[in-house]
């Protein structure tokens, strides 16, 4: 950094600082000992430039060009700011996204979350499902222009016992997907920092292998989606904090309203195909789970 010049006036040298900007050196106007305005160029290959430019605005400060570089200099100035708020935002968006805190409050979630994406991308949304079939309860056989399956869990009884569990990665479409990381962001990180890891993946195993078994046996397997757990989730912490004002969890009336309207717009057809089941027996057992984590609470305090 170099010291190029000193300006009397404050308000003379702010605006020749502002002059050095529009033309791209970047410099500082600082107050000297003596009272006296000092101007700094940051970059030592700019202080010839920024000499020249000193001693063209000495001779003649209302040269039209001077005029002319205050006016750029005043847009490039709100640009700058623009730009500097934007890369603040983003900077803290990512700075929350990948804290160490996060990772560590919420494993669970974010597995989950980022094993969702990376089987959507696999599949395409559901689009290209075949690459999903290892993940339904079931794999469906291609007769002709249809398909058909097994319903005694041929798979399953085999040994493979994580489609009980795996077909809530798959989802279809999305606004699908969306809208279940979402829900599952808010409502399991809630769980799982409230609770701990180990008690919310207890749940959303249960939860999940009780929701597709029942959809299995209802349809058949070709469903998916994280739809029966964030209902799961849903009841346990609506119930949850209604009974056991203690508990840390709690949901505001119209979150649930609004969910119960979805439920029951989804259940009478409105919205097109949607795993009912799925979403009816989550909702339940989460209800049950917070029911009985609840009086179980309240027994101990």
């Amino acid at each position: 950094m170099r010291r190029i010049g000193e300006l009397s006036d404050e308000a003379q040298a702010k605006r020749f600082g502002d002059l050095l900007f529009a033309k791209g050196v970047e410099n500082q106007v600082e107050i000297s000992a003596r009272k006296t305005w000092e101007i700094w160029v940051l970059e030592d290959d700019q202080r010839t430039l920024g000499e020249e430019t000193l001693r063209a605005f000495l001779a003649e400060p209302d040269h039209p060009e001077f005029q002319n570089l205050a006016s750029q200099a005043e847009r490039l100035r709100r640009k700058a700011e623009k730009d500097e708020k934007k890369a603040a935002k983003l900077y803290r968006g990512r700075e929350a996204l990948l804290s160490p805190g996060l990772a560590q409050t919420m494993p669970v979630t974010l597995a989950l979350m980022a094993l969702s994406i990376g089987v959507a991308i696999l599949t395409r949304l559901g689009q290209h499902l075949e690459p999903g079939y290892g993940l339904l309860i079931s794999e469906p056989i291609s007769v002709g222009q249809g398909m058909m399956w097994r319903t005694d869990f041929p798979e399953i009884l085999s040994g493979q016992i994580w489609r009980l569990v795996t077909p809530i990665f798959l989802h279809f479409g999305l606004m699908h997907l969306v809208f279940n990381l979402l829900w599952l962001k808010d409502l399991g990180g809630l769980m799982e920092r409230r609770f701990g890891w180990k008690h919310y993946l207890l749940f959303l195993l249960i939860t999940a292998a009780l929701s597709n078994v029942g959809q299995y046996i209802q349809s058949g397997p070709m469903f998916g989606g994280l739809s029966g757990v964030v209902y799961g989730l849903l009841g346990f912490v609506w119930i949850r904090g209604k009974l056991d004002p203690f508990s840390g969890v709690y949901l505001h009336p119209t979150t649930v309203t609004m969910m119960i309207v979805w439920y029951v717009v989804c259940l009478v057809g409105l919205v097109g195909h949607v795993a009912n089941t799925v979403h009816t027996i989550g909702l339940l057992a989460g209800v049950g789970w917070g029911y009985v984590s609840a009086r179980r609470a309240l027994s101990h305090y």
